[in-house]
């Protein structure tokens, strides 16, 4: 199980996330359209074919969304010493 998937701690010892391991991701739409990731990298028939038939475009690095930025301490308002 360990190769499908990513272990992530969280602040309490109790959780565990599990994340899994892509291989790559579609990218439909170009860099405003969509993008799903997959575990399994295609054959190189299908990614040619994909491309030239439907314009999906394949990269074996997968993209995943990054987390928010949570800030320590709110900005304070305008016009508030």
């Amino acid at each position: 199980m360990s190769d499908k998937f990513t272990v992530s701690q969280l602040a309490p010892d109790s959780y565990i996330l599990y994340q899994p391991v892509y291989a790559g991701s579609w990218k439909i739409g170009g860099s405003t359209g969509l993008v799903f990731s997959v575990s399994k990298r295609p054959r190189w028939l299908t990614r040619v074919m994909m491309k030239f038939l439907i314009e999906w475009e394949w990269c074996d690095e997968p993209t995943s969304p990054q987390p928010a930025a949570v800030p320590d301490q709110p900005a304070p308002l305008p016009g508030t010493p």
